[in-house]
């Protein structure tokens, strides 16, 4: 056949979209990490020990649900909107939970400010976990009062108009220190199957536990709450939901299930699922999970 000669153009076409070609495949590796990241799931949670400060004072910030054994970076934002990281890196135990403290600076002005912890910021993986976790909350600063002038001297008399330092009062607009506080993170929490096996039908089984409380915090704040125990197979078929709801005396639950038909149990092997739901001062916590044999 004869040569077919092309023209130096159509070479030089060939080659642009040769190259452009290679850089849109680059764009496209780079693009794919930037949206996972800004679509990362927020499921972390976060509170503080009061839901209002004076300028200088400490803060405690609890969260629970995030990544497992992943290092946590604080940042908080002021009322102008300025951003600084507050606290160096701490790290999740093996529940996701941490506690961290920082103190406001003595000059800080009153206002809102948001506080946002991040896990897991590098995006490598912990806890089985390959993107960031991050949550956000907000507390209030109420910025300190003055000291009072000094005394005068015995022997001066203070001029009759000058109004008595008592009768000096804050801003009807800031907000009291003596606010409700924000839900708690709770320790952790507890769970007992028995019998861990039972041989003869109709099964029963009791799970029982309690709510491991923020320290200083009294049985009162579990009111309310409530527990619950999800049954399932060992191939994860959902059997059974039972709840129990705490009362103000005790943070411990108690959660019977019986089960009549042996055939709904499959092999056997049966796994319980248990979960804190929260209540009006305590924040949700993830699930743990127990085992139990049937025959």
């Amino acid at each position: 056949m004869p040569e077919v000669r092309r023209g130096s153009g159509t070479i030089m076409r060939d080659r642009r979209r040769r190259v452009l070609s290679g850089v849109l495949a680059m764009a496209a590796t780079l693009i794919v990490p930037a949206i996972a990241w800004a679509c990362a799931p927020s499921t972390g949670q976060i509170a503080f020990n009061q839901s209002s400060y004076n300028s200088g004072a400490a803060v405690k910030v609890i969260g629970s649900g995030f990544a497992k054994n992943a290092p946590v970076v604080l940042k908080m934002q002021s009322p102008s909107g300025a951003p600084q990281t507050v606290a160096p890196s701490t790290t999740t135990n093996d529940t996701g939970y941490f506690e961290a403290s920082f103190r406001l600076p003595s000059d800080a002005a009153a206002g809102t400010y948001a506080l946002q912890a991040v896990t897991n910021p590098s995006g490598e993986g912990h806890g089985g976990q390959t993107v960031p976790t991050a949550a956000t909350s907000t507390f209030t600063v109420v910025a300190a009062a003055a000291p009072p002038p000094a005394a005068p001297p015995a022997a001066a008399t203070a001029p009759a108009a000058a109004p008595p330092i008592a009768a000096t009062q804050a801003p009807s607009s800031a907000p009291s220190i003596a606010a409700a506080t924000s839900p708690l993170a709770i320790r952790g929490i507890t769970a007992r199957v028995s019998p861990a096996r039972d041989r003869r039908a109709p099964h029963r089984y009791v799970i029982s536990g309690a709510i491991l409380r923020p320290a200083g915090v009294g049985t009162s704040a579990c009111k309310g709450g409530r527990v619950s125990a999800q049954f399932k197979t060992r191939a994860g078929k959902t059997i059974s939901t039972r709840r129990d709801t705490l009362s103000s005396t005790s943070c411990s639950y108690r959660i019977t299930v019986t089960f009549q038909n042996r055939r709904r149990l499959g092999s056997g092997r049966l796994k319980v699922r248990v979960r804190f739901l929260g209540s009006d001062r305590l924040l949700p916590r993830a699930a743990i999970t127990r085992t139990m044999r049937a025959g």
